[in-house]
């Protein structure tokens, strides 16, 4: 049986505390990356769809605007340049107003430029 010194068992503790200390540090360190990198994921998570709903609204704009164009020239020709419009599309129509449409916090703008 060994029987150690004082210095010596106080060595051993102040070693012991050292370990606890650097093994607490990894495990909050590796927690706060975990938890910053999840919540990066889902705010671009949330930034992706937001993006993909406003192109899918934009896109169904320029068709309608186009079938609007082809149905009648004279309904474009009529709207006054540098203003805003927006679309009305309802089930059997598809025209142009001034009043806004918001759809999930988006709204289609219409505006004429001269070239």
């Amino acid at each position: 049986m060994r029987i150690f010194s004082s210095r010596q068992q106080a060595l051993q503790r102040g070693i012991g505390s050292v370990e606890v200390l650097i093994g607490t540090a990894i495990v909050a360190l590796t927690l706060s990356f975990t938890i910053a990198t999840v919540n990066h994921f889902f705010t671009v998570g949330t930034k992706t769809a937001d993006r993909v709903a406003a192109t899918y609204l934009a896109q169904e704009g320029v068709e309608a605007l186009r079938f609007v164009r082809d149905s009648s020239w004279a309904t474009i020709a009529a709207l006054p340049t540098d203003t805003a419009r927006y679309l009305d599309i309802d089930s059997d129509t598809i025209g142009i107003t001034t009043t806004p449409e918001v759809i999930d916090g988006f709204v289609r703008t219409v505006v004429l430029r001269d070239v």
